[in-house]
């Protein structure tokens, strides 16, 4: 008796749980499809680039745009100094002028005598 009994409130713990997996897999797919679900991921991605932009302009001291404009290839290579925050403005900009002339290689011909102000 003990062991039909044991065997019966397996069978019907096992049954809820399969049950309870089936609605939890039945939810993902309905809500993959709410319009709603897709306008946040839409707007998550439009903050997540934003943030990264804003978080480039910050490490270059907002001189981003002028660097790819002085560099060949129009991309900030990783080895260009960043900003770490402890730096003033002006410092930083002598130490990227220093980085510039140190590699003359990476920059535009129209540029390899011009400094960054």
């Amino acid at each position: 008796m003990k062991k039909l009994f044991f065997i019966s409130a397996v069978y019907f713990l096992s049954q809820i749980s399969f049950a309870q997996i089936n609605i939890e897999t039945q939810k993902k797919v309905e809500s993959a499809n709410d319009p709603k679900i897709a306008e946040f991921k839409a707007s998550h991605a439009n903050m997540t680039e934003k943030n990264a932009q804003s978080i480039e302009a910050a490490n270059y001291f907002g001189y981003n745009e002028t660097l790819k404009s002085y560099l060949s290839n129009g991309t900030i290579p990783s080895e260009t100094p960043k900003s770490d925050g402890t730096l003033s403005k002006e410092q930083y900009v002598k130490v990227l002028n220093d980085w510039i002339s140190k590699n003359q290689h990476l920059v535009k011909p129209e540029h390899k005598n011009s400094l960054i102000k």
